[in-house]
């Protein structure tokens, strides 16, 4: 069954549905069914000029090395940081192959190679919930090597740290004995919950304050009110 959510009086479909079928979209309010029906929602299809890929360096030490940095690979697109039930990653010797599938569909390819003596630099994504404070990509820098930072792979320097909701990708390069790599991270800081409580307070209509039970004019609250509030405090 494909989800939906309501925005006015538009229905957004949040799943596509599969190849040959049809997905079942219901609209229910307050556990009642109002309507049903049977939709087919494509698949986007996306390019490399569509996303970011995040994750891959431009060199690793082997093959080997190439392979275990799979998990770490993410995608962005439309200024949001994919999932992995939307995209699959397979790697052969110098290339890596992201796959889209659920709500997406093509294949992007990136290439790397195999060097010694890298820098032993590793960064990996990371993700918060804003609290006022800023935030950044996770480096694991043991041998203390020259890392520099760009949100643009251009124009490097110190760590870029990032305060407000959203999602950022921040590229990186390592330097050691004349040796280079690069890549990139993503960081995600997501909204807070903000909950605001107000004690004591009262709404105001027609210029007055509302109290229980009669007014000093003697208006009831029906009168004062044509019966659509309680007149009572929030």
């Amino acid at each position: 069954m494909c989800r939906v959510s309501l925005a006015g009086s538009t229905v957004s479909f949040i799943k596509a549905t599969a190849e040959g079928e049809t997905g079942t979209v219901k609209l229910v309010y307050d556990g009642q069914t109002f309507f049903t029906t049977e939709i087919t929602v494509a698949q986007k299809p996306l390019s490399k000029d569509d996303v970011t890929i995040t994750g891959i360096n431009d060199k690793y030490p082997s093959h080997e090395a190439a392979e275990a940095a799979k998990d770490g690979i993410g995608i962005v697109y439309d200024g949001k940081k994919l999932t992995t039930d939307d995209y699959t990653v397979s790697r052969e010797d110098g290339m890596f192959t992201i796959t889209f599938e659920g709500n997406y569909s093509g294949t992007v390819k990136q290439d790397y190679q195999v060097e010694t003596g890298l820098p032993t630099v590793t960064v990996s994504d990371a993700t918060f919930t804003y609290d006022g404070q800023n935030h950044t990509i996770v480096v694991n820098n043991p041998n203390n090597d020259d890392v520099k930072f760009s949100l643009s792979q251009s124009g490097y320097g110190a760590q870029i740290e990032k305060k407000a909701a959203g999602t950022y990708v921040i590229y990186w390069a390592a330097e050691k004995d004349s040796k280079t790599v690069s890549g990139s991270a993503t960081l995600v800081i997501t909204k807070a919950t903000l909950t605001i409580k107000a004690d004591n307070q009262f709404m105001y209509v027609q210029g007055e304050r509302p109290c229980e039970g009669r007014h000093a004019d003697d208006r009831t609250d029906t009168d004062l009110y044509g019966g659509g509030y309680d007149g009572r405090q929030v």
